[in-house]
């Protein structure tokens, strides 16, 4: 299994302060998105706000609660879906969050080097941690 860090994003941040104020409601997570972006284009960084080159999109497969401030998100990529190159991927949340390119708010970034063939099914899986402090 390849672990790959996810950098959050400002956005994301600024979505769960909103929420907490009440000026945001929906903060699911409901989208992964694949690109073939190494960073040439758009470097890893707090500041992003789509991916450097969405290609493909997929809803979540599952979200999972685990112990206190843990959530599981799992993305299961079949055989015949997103083959090609692979550089990037990215959550995406929110009201605004459907199926077009750079829609809703990216809550993570990271870079993942594969080349995907129809031979592959590639399962993501992003624990995310809330703590105090």
């Amino acid at each position: 299994m390849a672990v790959l860090t996810m950098k959050l994003t400002n956005v994301a941040v600024n979505m769960v302060r909103d929420g907490l104020k009440g000026d945001v409601s929906d903060l699911e997570i409901k989208y992964i998105a694949i690109g073939d972006d190494n960073g040439a284009i758009s470097p890893l960084a707090a500041t992003n706000t789509t991916l450097g080159n969405e290609t493909s999109r997929k809803l979540v497969t599952s979200k999972t609660g685990g112990g206190t401030g843990i959530m599981d998100t799992i993305s299961i990529l079949l055989n015949t879906e997103a083959n090609g190159n692979i550089e990037e991927l990215g959550f995406f949340a929110g009201t605004a969050a459907g199926a077009g390119a750079d829609s809703g708010i990216l809550v993570a970034r990271g870079f993942y080097s594969k080349v995907k063939t129809n031979l592959l099914s590639v399962q993501f899986q992003s624990t995310d941690t809330i703590r105090e402090g």
